[in-house]
């Protein structure tokens, strides 16, 4: 029964196959078919209205994604950009002049992890993209140089906000130290960092040696360490702190001596001279972005008051 079972499921995959078999298309032949998003290995590098151009770190090849993360092209980055044009021309894509809320996450993270605050501020009327790119394969600098060319190639919208989890918040910081084209004519309204390590993270230097924590970090692990941080651009536009306590104020990592989130210290999360910070009691770094009051306060935050009240800040 099993291998009859097995057997069946491969004719109906192959009858799916063929049915969804794109045969206008010009390029390499294409099935549209679902996709995982790309987690770990792909970068986004070019978005309009849910539709996502992606690179393949491992292969160096590129395919296009439409909004439900199913493939309809893929080959170089030309021939997906002439493929997108081609059925741009039949959709009806607008932004319909919803603010753009970039969603970026941190070192290993998942679009599942936004899941909550994704689907809050689209009930809130924003147009919301996760930005899929390799966390643990590459540098920050590399990860921000992916972003601003997404950045640069975007279209059809005029007020863009960021939203970052842990290393994201790092990456960021890099992003919008640099000048860059796609700043023109759009108005950048804030960066809200949910548990970046702002000072460093004193896990990344304990584990800085560690052959395991290399292997599978690479150099974002290190880029994690309290003296590369400090060579990162400071942040000079409007931001708030979302920061995670645990254990009543006491913390729940032994390797980190003051209160934490389980990865980062509450003062690692900190930045000098900032004082929009809102304090998660109970908020555990991976969950840290879906906790009700983050979530509220990334609201605020968004519709222009502080994080952590409704004092307008603009």
């Amino acid at each position: 029964m099993r291998w009859k079972l097995a057997g069946l499921g491969a004719v109906l995959a192959g009858a799916v196959a063929i049915i969804s078999f794109n045969w206008s298309q010009p390029g390499n032949p294409n099935i549209v078919a679902p996709t995982m998003g790309g987690q770990q290995f792909w970068t986004d590098v070019y978005y309009h209205v849910g539709w996502r151009i992606q690179h393949n770190l491992v292969t160096d090849h590129y395919r296009l994604l439409d909004p439900e993360d199913h493939r309809h092209a893929w080959g170089t980055y030309d021939e997906c950009l002439t493929h997108f044009a081609t059925l741009r021309s039949t959709l009806n894509l607008s932004y319909e002049d919803k603010p753009l809320v970039f969603l970026i996450k941190g070192l290993g993270g998942m679009e599942s992890s936004f899941r909550g605050l994704r689907a809050a501020l689209e009930d809130e009327g924003y147009h919301v993209a996760y930005v899929a790119y390799p966390s643990t394969c590459q540098s920050i600098a590399d990860h921000a140089s992916d972003i601003i060319r997404l950045l640069n190639g975007l279209e059809g919208v005029s007020h863009i906000s960021f939203v970052a989890h842990s290393m994201g918040g790092l990456v960021m910081r890099q992003v919008l130290a640099e000048p860059a084209p796609w700043r023109e004519g759009k108005k950048v309204r804030g960066l809200v960092m949910i548990g970046t390590p702002n000072r460093g993270a004193s896990l990344a230097e304990i584990f800085a040696k560690n052959e395991a924590f290399r292997v599978l970090t690479t150099d974002a692990g290190q880029d994690l360490r309290p003296t590369s941080v400090e060579a990162l651009p400071a942040v000079t536009l409007r931001h708030c702190l979302i920061i995670g306590s645990t254990n009543g104020g006491k913390g729940t990592n032994p390797l980190i001596s003051v209160d934490d989130d389980g990865v980062v210290g509450v003062g690692e999360a900190q930045i000098p001279g900032s004082d929009d910070i809102l304090t998660v009691v109970g908020g555990y770094h991976r969950m840290l972005p879906s906790h009700d009051h983050a979530i509220a306060g990334t609201k605020r935050f968004l519709a222009g008051y502080r994080c952590d009240s409704q004092q307008e800040t603009y």
